[in-house]
This record gives structure tokens, C-alpha cells and sequence, in this order.
């Protein structure tokens, strides 16, 4: 937070804008500003009157401007600076008023030294001309972005793909993720959405396996048991063991081919198995088990060393010579 009188915007910043202002295009200055305050509100909201990151004002001219800026001047004491503007206001050519008016307030502030008709326009100018930046950088995401915070755009994205809004879930991944590929998540039921994401994200190849066979426990409840009424009729609700063949709740994801590099950013612990387990929550409709088989290209392969980097069934693999991928498998219960 800026100290007590000191001005919000950086001071090399400002001598260079003030230096050269028709060097400088207005959307793109304002912008900076507002990146330079973050203490202040965005420049057009209902706050901004408040504690402004900077004032606007017109100065009143009769040619046609060289340049969107005209001057910008740091309010002494500290406190924000006024930007002037030739190309929006009540003056100039392209002017709300009769350039005789233009004239008068011009000879008025020029020749006798009397600014009272450009002040008092300049009241007006200072809430119109913020509100124009703001109507005009409202729908840019680049700019909703400056402050993620109050990234209006980005949480409306989020809305539109289904995003759930509790973070917890998606939190490892950037903040940007869910917003870039929130067209997959629309169609996240489809195989095809999850893969894209996968490899738009992490840049590998992706296949997803579905229908894999696995065992899954059965409920204590449902298990057969001598005198139990209602799960012991043959051919109805009997069933022999403590687990059962299913097709339907597991699914196996495909990585690679991959060097062993990138297949080490995955192992448990790592930022990248985090995100892919975000991922795979987010992209889900319902509890899965997911079977992760990573095909290492088997030439990226260190040799196994006994020392303290060698990480049995994780980072420590014996690769088939005769194949020219080697596959790992690990398994998710979400």
C-alpha cells in the first residue's frame, strides 16, 4: 500500500507520461495507471470518485489534435494527477459546444489567466471521460484480468462453463485454466472433451480408455449371508465374495508417448499430479476410478541408482530393451 502522501502511480512512470504525453495513446495510459494503483478502484466505477487513481480534464483548443493526451501533472502534496485530452469533451472541433464558446473559454484561461469556465467543465469531463474508458475496457478480458479479483469476465466464463464457484476443488490449477478451455467443460460427459483438455493443458498425448474391467467392493449390507432375507435368492440378489466384476466404473487414461522428464512431473506430490487430479475432478459427473498408464519413451530412461533420488515404484523403472515405450500404470479412487 502507497504510504501516507505518496502518489500511487510509480514516478519514473509518471515523469516519462508527463514528459512526452503525445507519445502515449489514452486507453493504453489509463490502463497502466490503473495497474500502477492498485489501492484505488478501477477507473469508471461508482468508487473511483472517491479515491481516484487519476483525474481527467479537456484542454480547450481550436485546431485539430496531434494526439489522443495533451499534459499530465501530479497534484502537489502527492494525491493522484490530472490527465488532459484533446480527442473527448466539450471543446475542440469535434466538441459538444460552438467553437465561438471554445474560443471564449480559451481566451479566458490563455490571455487573462482565468480558468473558471474550464474547471467547472472540467467537473463534467472528469466523470464523462472515465466512464467512456470504463464502457470501452469493460468487455476487454485482458484488461477484466489486471486485477483477478474482480475479474467480472472471467467469473461470468466460469458461470457459462459450469465452473463450480467453490475454488477448492480446482485450486492448484491457474486461475485462467477452467476460463481457457471452457468449452470442453460444457461437454465434459464426452471423452473427447476431456482428452483435448488434457493435451491442450499439458501438452502430451491423451487417449482415454473406456469401460475397463475392474473388482469393486460390495456394500455390507448387499452381501449374501446365510438367513439374511432379500440378498440371498439365487439368480436374483445372491452374490459369492466381498467384491464384483464392473465395466462401468472405471476408466483408463492413456499419457504419452513421453520423454521420462515430463513423466516425472507427474508422480505424486508433484504440482503437475495435483493439476491432473484437479482435472480429472473437475471434468468428472460422477465417482470414478481412474487407471493413469503412463508409455515413457523407453531411450529417456535413466539407469536405477541406489541413492536417495531413487524412488521405488515411482521414479525407478527397468525399461524392455526390446520395446521402444515403456508403460507404468498407476490408479486414482476419486
Amino acid at each position: 500500500m502507497a504510504a501516507t502522501g505518496e502518489h500511487p502511480v510509480s514516478l519514473a512512470f509518471s515523469k516519462a507520461l508527463a514528459s512526452h504525453p503525445g507519445h502515449y495513446s489514452f486507453y493504453a495510459t489509463v490502463r497502466r495507471i490503473e495497474q500502477l494503483s492498485p489501492d484505488c478502484p478501477r477507473v469508471g466505477s461508482w468508487e473511483s470518485s472517491l479515491k481516484p487513481a487519476v483525474r481527467f480534464a479537456q484542454v480547450p483548443h481550436l485546431y485539430f489534435p496531434p494526439s489522443e493526451l495533451f499534459d499530465y501533472t501530479l497534484a502537489s502534496g502527492g494525491g493522484c494527477g490530472t490527465l488532459q485530452v484533446y480527442f473527448f469533451g466539450l471543446f475542440g472541433p469535434g466538441g459538444a459546444l460552438p467553437l465561438t464558446l471554445t474560443e471564449y473559454v480559451h481566451e479566458r484561461s490563455r490571455h487573462h489567466y482565468d480558468l473558471t469556465m474550464q474547471r467547472f467543465a472540467d467537473i463534467f469531463h472528469d466523470r464523462l471521460i472515465s466512464l467512456f474508458y470504463r464502457a470501452g475496457t469493460r468487455p476487454q478480458a485482458a484488461v477484466s484480468y489486471d486485477r483477478p479479483e474482480e475479474d467480472e469476465l472471467g467469473e461470468a466464463a466460469k458461470a457459462l462453463a459450469g465452473v463450480p464457484t467453490d475454488p477448492t476443488g480446482a485450486a492448484p490449477l491457474p486461475a485462467f485454466a477452467p476460463v481457457a478451455f471452457g468449452r470442453e467443460l460444457v461437454d465434459r460427459d464426452q471423452a473427447g472433451a476431456l482428452c483435448r483438455t488434457l493435451e491442450g493443458f499439458f501438452g502430451v498425448p491423451v487417449t482415454l480408455r473406456q469401460h475397463t474391467p475392474c473388482r469393486i467392493p460390495i456394500d455390507e449390507e448387499a452381501r449374501c449371508r446365510l438367513g439374511r432375507s432379500g440378498v440371498c435368492e439365487l439368480g436374483r440378489s445372491a452374490l459369492l465374495g466381498e467384491r464384483q466384476r464392473s465395466i462401468t466404473e472405471q476408466v483408463t487414461l492413456i499419457i504419452g508417448p513421453l520423454p521420462y522428464e515430463r513423466y516425472a512431473r507427474f508422480l505424486p506430490g508433484s504440482i503437475g499430479y495435483q493439476r491432473l487430479q484437479a482435472w480429472l475432478k473437475l471434468m468428472s459427473t460422477r465417482p470414478l476410478i481412474w487407471e493413469l498408464q503412463f508409455r515413457i519413451m523407453t531411450e529417456s530412461i535413466p539407469a536405477p541408482s541406489l541413492d536417495a533420488t531413487c524412488r521405488l515404484g515411482g521414479n525407478s523403472i527397468f525399461p524392455d530393451p526390446q520395446s521402444e515405450t515403456t508403460t507404468c500404470t498407476l490408479t486414482l479412487n476419486f
